[in-house]
């Protein structure tokens, strides 16, 4: 599982997407005269098209353009900063909500723009996109331009609820995702058109196979804006990591993990002698004494299918509420890991500890 490292975190920005390939890469920031940008009624019958002049006003111009660079600097600091797409999940949450805590919002600046060239039941609709909330939802099916979709229940890998019919202001709109029955998307949706039932897909997403959902499940975090654009508590300040290192040296882990986390939770973790991620309840945490501790490291208790049990290294754990205490407290315990190294006594490579119904020990 990757953890906060800012080295790590620039290292693996440079890594292939994850699995599931993003609806639409957000291309705003060439500068675009005025006259391209306007907009009119007209324009609603090209949905996509006016989401990206509205993208590249705001994105282009004062204030909006510091106001985004600031945003994604933010994020990048904080527990979502190892999301290899960070940058544009941030411009998505920019478009719909502009900055936590900052009254100023891009959409009113674009009306503004805009003036009397836009009618005020279109004004109306526009507004309606502040209202977006990212999700998770299987994909049923493309009827004509509407995608059909489902809540998806991450934490126990399912669709549940009334289905939603919406528009898409992904570029191609529904038909792109023709193909994508059954798969997972990840993004932004908003109200649209309530008296008809009509909601509408924000246009940048991430439809991912059922058992890719872990990747990108950190991302429903971004329901909590301002938390996520708080830095991680070792990388507050300039200081931060240094000062983080040296109690790090003398902390007992397992009394401070043990007094930290609330139990069970949802993570995803590798499983299995195969070492397939999945996601998991984690249990508990495993007693043992503190120089054991020391020298093979915490482990959490996770029940596996046909084996009695399973052990797993507590850096390997990622509990899936990126908004919850486990996640930093699990992630502050992964970082150090990161600066440390494995512990001593472990086999090289191992990672886990799996007892079978036979009563046998190994190492994976």
């Amino acid at each position: 599982m990757s953890r906060h490292s800012r080295k790590k975190n620039q290292q693996r920005k440079k890594k292939p997407r994850k699995p599931g390939a993003a609806s639409r890469s957000p291309g705003f920031m060439r500068q675009v005269p005025d006259e391209d940008l306007i907009a009119t009624d007209a324009d609603l019958q090209q949905l996509d098209i006016l989401k990206h002049k509205y993208a590249t006003f705001v994105s282009t111009r004062p204030p909006g353009k510091s106001k985004l660079r600031s945003l994604k600097a933010a994020l990048d600091l904080g527990r979502l900063g190892n999301i290899t797409e960070i940058d544009h999940w941030a411009m998505e949450e920019f478009f719909c909500h502009g900055v936590p805590g900052d009254d100023w919002h891009p959409i009113e600046e674009y009306l503004r723009f805009l003036g009397d060239r836009v009618s005020d039941e279109t004004k109306k609709l526009l507004r309606r996109w502040q209202d977006a909330q990212i999700g998770c939802w299987q994909i049923d099916g493309v009827i004509a331009d509407y995608l059909t979709l489902r809540p998806w229940i991450v934490e126990e890998s399912r669709a549940e609820g009334e289905q939603i019919r919406t528009i898409s202001l992904a570029i191609g709109g529904a038909r792109q995702f023709a193909t994508a029955r059954g798969k997972v998307l990840l993004g932004y949706v908003s109200p649209w058109q309530p008296e008809r039932d009509l909601h509408c897909f924000m246009g940048y997403g991430a439809a991912m196979d059922k058992d890719d959902v872990w990747t990108r499940a950190p991302l429903l975090g971004l329901r909590q804006p301002a938390l996520m654009a708080e830095p991680v508590p070792w990388e507050a300040t300039g200081e931060s990591y240094r000062q983080h290192v040296e109690t790090w040296k003398q902390r007992n882990w397992l009394d401070w993990l043990s007094s930290r986390l609330e139990f069970p939770f949802p993570a995803a973790t590798r499983v299995g002698v195969e070492g397939k991620t999945a996601i998991v309840e984690v249990k508990g945490i495993v007693p043992m004494e503190l120089e054991t501790a020391h020298q093979l490291g915490i482990y959490f208790e996770v029940p596996v299918p046909g084996r009695a049990l399973q052990l797993v290294g507590a850096s390997l754990v990622e509990p899936l509420d990126v908004t919850s205490s486990n996640w930093l407290a699990l992630a502050e315990y992964g970082e150090y890991r990161e600066h440390v190294g494995p512990p001593p006594g472990m086999p090289p490579g191992a990672s886990t500890i799996v007892l079978n119904r036979n009563g046998k020990v190994t190492w994976h």
